[in-house]
């Protein structure tokens, strides 16, 4: 009873909630959702897969270049690897990857990325940290750079698209291609691209009331809109409204972790886009769709990880790149 007493003595009312109810709680969620067997081997099988991104065959195609962007990291790395190699794969073509490091890429991790691509460039944290300092300064902004500190995601607006031009096309790692996404590659090579581009998720998750958001955005949101491919135009970012957005959200509803997928649906929102097909894009495939390789993209949230990680990746090594 004295240990118990101690340990209860050392540690706040909010870290003993987690210990004895957030984190069990999580643990029992993961289990349900992966199963007996993704729950105990899934760090084994994404070991494997990360071995096997440091012997990816490097991207050699004629032509030009596709520029990518990633938000990564240690955790990361591979799967952004094994993304970006599927599309080079399928396209036929280069990869510029653009890399946005969330502090944690390590340089034996950079190198491996810079020995399958050619054209590899990374923005480091404290690089984007001076950027933001400059851009968008903590007195005028201070919501977005309380969020950047705290919550990742956000980066994947802020970091790729602050102070730049142009249209950006920006990926999750946690994905796969098993086909040519010819629209993608002609919203890339367009100079003037008609709007966004963006998936279709399974289920609406914006963790934010809809009409909250149409409130604030002052149009009707599309459906179902998913992060996994988000193709956006630097030059129309509002940063000012973006702020009053997270700012009103998050004081009248807390925080979501699917803060950055209901920004993207109001930026989106007010724009003639194209939400790419979700019988080709598929978000969440099952294991029988994750065998058959079936679609063009495969993007594995939840409980189809388990198949990502256990032979979903392996399915893009089985022949030559040049195949």
């Amino acid at each position: 009873m004295t240990t118990v007493r101690r340990w209860l003595a050392q540690r706040t009312p909010e870290s003993i909630k987690d210990a004895v109810y957030r984190r069990p709680f999580s643990e029992i969620k993961k289990l349900q959702s992966l199963g007996v067997d993704g729950y105990f081997l899934l760090d084994k099988w994404a070991k494997k897969m990360e071995k096997a991104a440091g012997t990816l065959p490097c991207v050699e195609f004629p032509g030009p270049s596709l520029e990518i962007w990633y938000l990564t990291g240690n955790k990361f790395w591979y799967q952004t690897a094994f993304c970006a190699w599927s599309l080079a794969k399928y396209s036929k073509r280069n990869i510029a990857l653009r890399l946005v490091d969330d502090g944690t890429l390590k340089g034996w991790q950079i190198n491996h990325m810079r020995r399958i691509f050619s054209d590899v460039v990374v923005l480091t944290s404290s690089s984007c940290d001076t950027a933001m300092d400059k851009l968008l300064p903590e007195k005028k902004f201070p919501k977005l750079r309380s969020l950047r500190r705290v919550y990742p995601h956000i980066r994947k607006l802020t970091d790729v698209h602050v102070g730049s031009t142009g249209h950006k096309l920006v990926m999750d790692s946690d994905m796969l291609f098993f086909a040519c996404p010819q629209p993608l590659l002609d919203w890339l090579a367009s100079d003037q691209p008609t709007g966004p581009v963006y998936m279709m998720d399974v289920v609406e998750s914006y963790g934010f009331p809809r009409d909250a958001l149409e409130e604030l955005v002052g149009v009707t949101l599309p459906q179902r809109v998913n992060v996994g491919i988000c193709g956006l135009q630097s030059d129309l970012m509002d940063w000012e409204e973006i702020e009053g957005w997270c700012e009103n959200l998050q004081s009248r509803f807390g925080n979501s972790y699917y803060l950055e997928q209901a920004l993207v649906a109001m930026l989106v929102a007010r724009q003639t886009g194209l939400q790419v097909p979700e019988d080709d894009y598929i978000v969440l495939p099952n294991r029988l769709q994750v065998k058959n390789k079936s679609g063009i993209l495969q993007h594995y949230v939840a409980e189809s990880k388990k198949h990502y990680f256990k032979f979903g990746w392996q399915s893009v090594i089985d022949n030559s790149i040049k195949n």
